[in-house]
């Protein structure tokens, strides 16, 4: 006999289970739920080992009856079915899991609480005892969520910053909004990049300011990692704005030049390819030290071929302005 100090910690008892069905006893005047499961093993749901619960439908005692049929050893435990990773999978106790998302410390000092105050033996542990830091930052923010008192997005956006851990580096409301954001990591991979005295390729960045997500405009910091055969383009950092404002682009920049000190002590600049908007290379070059501003060839071939179709003049049936178009254009 197992008595469980939680409602529902009989649940996670390390087999999985389907539920199967539920039937109210007896069929006269029921006073019993019973709920039917059948155990899942890598090749699917086998019946030949059964888990039957038992709980009085007004439940006030909060007890519950488990009864297992059959031959428990055909459950073999395996990965969870969304996982990448060969780690064993065990349903943690609902009670643990209340108990992690009620705790007002960071996921890191939380986990360190729990296992060391752990008190369970070994053949208990996977279940009461938290899996990882993960699971502890998702329970706090599933609380988090239930006790919130605003559904306002501005509301909502801060308590996703909060979430978010080192990743939205600003929030401005007033008078627009603007919102940095962007992975610490990727900034400090960018940085060593930047300060390597030899690279097989050169270092490239850019910065696209024409996305439009919605009501806002999202600009992009992008940088080619060029240690890497493939040099993969990553994205490095985020700017989601209101107004196309050079100010909002200035908050953006102000942030890369504190994230990459790199680019303060370089003896030849960084090419940073941006669109054909002037004013936004010039507030670039003045925010960030140690880049060269440089467009966009498809901004460039795009304005030339309007250039051509507006200034083009006397083209013949035979000589469509297309072709012309294409002569020019191919000799950029």
């Amino acid at each position: 006999m197992v008595v469980c100090t939680y409602t529902e910690d009989w649940k996670s008892d390390q087999y999985r289970w389907y539920q199967n069905g539920t039937k109210k006893l007896p069929d006269g005047g029921p006073v019993v739920k019973k709920v039917h499961y059948v155990c899942v093993t890598l090749h699917g749901k086998d019946k030949s080992f059964k888990r039957l619960a038992y709980s009085l439908l007004d439940n006030t005692n909060n007890l519950t009856l488990v009864h297992y049929l059959g031959d428990h050893s055909i459950a073999v435990q395996f990965p969870h079915g969304n996982s990448k990773q060969s780690k064993v999978y065990y349903r943690t106790c609902p009670s643990l899991l209340l108990e992690e998302g009620k705790i007002n410390e960071s996921p890191a000092n939380a986990y360190k609480e729990l296992v060391s105050k752990a008190s369970c033996s070994s053949l208990h542990q996977p279940v009461l005892v938290p899996r990882n830091i993960k699971q502890i930052r998702n329970a706090q923010a599933k609380e988090r969520q239930l006790t919130r008192l605003s559904h306002d997005a501005i509301v909502n956006l801060h308590a996703l910053a909060a979430d978010l851990e080192d990743y939205v580096l600003k929030i401005d409301t007033f008078p627009d909004l603007v919102v940095v954001c962007g992975f610490k990591d990727l900034f400090q991979q960018l940085d060593n990049l930047i300060s390597l005295n030899y690279c097989p390729k050169p270092v490239l960045l850019s910065y696209d300011a024409t996305f439009q997500l919605g009501d806002f405009y999202v600009s992009a910091f992008l940088f080619r990692h060029v240690l890497f055969q493939s040099s993969p383009v990553i994205p490095a950092a985020f700017l989601i704005h209101e107004r196309k404002y050079q100010s909002a682009h200035e908050i953006m920049l102000s942030h890369m030049k504190t994230q990459l000190p790199s680019l303060q002590k370089l003896q030849s600049p960084i090419p940073i390819v941006v669109d054909s908007e002037t004013a936004l290379g010039k507030t670039i070059e003045n925010n960030l030290p140690g880049v060269k501003v440089v467009k966009c060839w498809n901004h460039v071939i795009n304005a030339a071929k309007r250039w051509l179709q507006d200034h083009l003049k006397g083209i013949s049936s035979e000589n469509p302005k297309s072709l012309e178009i294409s002569v020019y254009v191919c000799h950029l």
